[in-house]
């Protein structure tokens, strides 16, 4: 890789280096420079079969008696020109770099011509000179040139004067200088063609600078025929070309810088409906997911509350079955209830007469007590009349003795029929006390007949009301049987159609999953785009205002803007 070393020295105006080289300014400069460096690597390698040229033809002159240089001193000098331009070599591969080193390396040429003039005297090898003259002046320009012309014949006269003083010639200055004039005028015809020609070319380069600078309506003067003029011509037709182009390209850029604005506008537009509707359809998964989850949750309440109704339903057709058994239950109750209450009415009844007779046999008893009463006193009397009768027996001593045992026996059956009436009489008084409890049992019985007779009646009574209410109550637990048969079918139907509905309520979340993930591939697709757009639209202005650089008028006319076609926006 060739590094290049400046010279400190910058080519300003005035400088030595821009009024010796011709540098108008830095960029003029730069261009030099790199022509140098391109004009030092074709000498060196040029000079290398130069010295070996010169080398061989010396020695073939020695060989032949032209030349009187020993051989020797043709190596040695050859030599010295060999590393000389091998250090020439590494300098310039180092990348040191002086402006006026084109002019050392041209004396260099000069000085080898020479050596070869000094071997051979003059002569043709004057020829030889243009080897360095024509080089430089076709890389290098009329300064170069001019200055190698000069110094050319002023080497070719002191390389013939120094043969001369050398190997005895004389009478050869004359010649030589002859010579020498005729070199000069070749040269400097020589020197011409490269020159006008570069400077054809750089009129050239300079108005395909213009060119370069945009300014499309420069045009070469194509004046001459010959192929730099058919390349001018062909320049100026791709000028045309170009400046064609150019005006076609201005004025699409134009027309694609506004397309891309109004696309970008309408992509962002559309990105920003896009996220608008991205959280919308999110927002709807979200809702939707929701509902989903509450219609789940729905639907295993109302699965728990079908189980509760369906078991509510199986207690109330237990109960409904419980309320009939009651009912009949109640039935049976009310109807033993009013058996029992004519049975306690027949045995109030019952308990009266019993009552009516006890109260009789009371009186019975009194009657039987006066009765013993008077058996009693009739047995006192009896005991008293045959106490008399034993004491009248006794006085009748004899005669008294079978009415004393009579007596006797009547006294001891008055003692009898006494003690007979007084236990009569005792049990006369415990059968009236037993009769008295009797009856006052059977007044308190009855009275509590009585009161029963009106329990049972009300009690009847209750049990005919308690027999309507559970009536009631059967029928309300069959009509909430009825309800809970409904209910738990109506359930059940409600859980069906409620996992109906979290089915499409998860079908619905999916789907508005999937329209989110869409429209959020969209809106990606829409950022994409949006920046794809704004990308359109910055390269369209990078080429709007790279093309406009390049005017296809003249300078002295005014530019204006080409219309642009703008489409209407959708």
């Amino acid at each position: 890789m060739l590094l290049v070393t400046f010279s400190s020295t910058r080519p300003g105006q005035g400088s030595l280096a821009s009024r010796m080289r011709g540098w108008k300014d830095d960029a003029a400069g730069l261009e030099q420079r790199l022509k140098d460096l391109e004009t030092i690597a074709r000498s060196l390698r040029r000079r290398w079969w130069l010295v070996g040229f010169g080398l061989a033809l010396g020695i073939i002159g020695w060989g032949f008696g032209v030349v009187h240089a020993r051989p020797g001193t043709m190596v040695l000098l050859a030599g010295g020109g060999l590393i000389l331009n091998a250090l020439l070599g590494i300098i310039n591969e180092r990348g040191w770099y002086r402006w006026w080193l084109i002019y050392a390396l041209a004396l260099l040429d000069v000085l080898l011509v020479a050596v070869l003039v000094v071997w051979f005297g003059h002569g043709g090898f004057v020829v030889a000179f243009l080897i360095a003259v024509l080089p430089y002046a076709f890389d290098q320009g009329h300064t170069v040139g001019n200055f190698l012309v000069l110094t050319a014949a002023l080497a070719y006269l002191g390389a013939s004067y120094l043969h001369d003083m050398l190997y005895g010639d004389s009478g050869g200055l004359t010649a030589a200088g002859l010579e020498t004039v005729g070199f000069i005028t070749v040269a400097w015809a020589l020197k011409q063609i490269p020159a006008v020609l570069i400077q054809r070319i750089r009129q050239t380069r300079d108005v395909m600078g213009e060119a370069e600078r945009g300014y499309l309506a420069v045009r070469a003067a194509a004046e001459e025929s010959d192929e730099l003029g058919f390349l001018e011509k062909s320049f100026n037709r791709m000028l045309e070309e170009i400046g064609t182009t150019i005006s076609t390209v201005q004025r699409e850029a134009d027309e694609v810088a506004a397309f891309s604005e109004q696309l970008a506008a309408s992509a962002e537009q559309l990105h920003a409906t896009s996220e608008t509707v991205t959280h919308t359809a999110q927002k709807l998964a979200r809702d939707l997911a929701k509902q989903r989850e509450l219609a789940e949750a729905a639907r295993g309440e109302s699965a728990k509350a079908a189980d509760q109704a369906e078991s509510l339903r199986v207690r109330a057709e237990l109960m409904q079955v419980d309320a009939a058994r009651l009912v009949a239950a109640a039935q049976r109750g009310r109807e033993r209830v009013a058996r029992a209450s004519q049975t306690l009415r027949a045995v109030g009844d019952e308990v009266r007469a019993t009552a009516s007779t006890v109260a009789g046999l009371s009186g019975m008893s009194e009657r039987i007590g006066g009765f013993a009463q008077t058996i009693a006193r009739i047995a006192r009397q009896t005991h008293l009349l045959a106490l008399n009768a034993a004491i009248e027996a006794a006085r009748a001593e004899e005669h008294g003795e079978g009415f004393a045992v009579v007596a006797d026996e009547v006294r001891s059956l008055a003692a009898e029929a006494g003690k007979s009436a007084r236990e009569v009489a005792e049990l006369v008084s415990e059968l009236r006390a037993g009769i008295d409890a009797a009856a006052r049992a059977m007044q308190s019985g009855e009275a509590q007949v009585r009161d029963i007779g009106a329990v049972a009646a009300e009690a009847d009574g209750a049990l005919q009301e308690l027999h309507q209410g559970i009536e009631l109550v059967g029928d309300l637990v069959n009509a909430t049987a009825e309800v809970s048969r409904g209910q738990a079918q109506r359930l059940a139907e409600l859980a069906q159609s409620l996992q109906q509905v979290a089915a499409i309520s998860s079908g619905s979340s999916q789907s508005a999953d999937g329209a989110a993930a869409a429209t959020q591939t969209q809106i990606t697709s829409m950022g994409d785009l949006t920046a794809t757009s704004q990308q359109l639209a910055q390269l369209a202005e990078r080429l709007r205002a790279s093309i406009a650089r390049f005017s296809v008028l003249r300078r002295e006319e005014t530019t204006r803007e080409p219309p642009v076609t703008r489409a209407a926006a959708d």
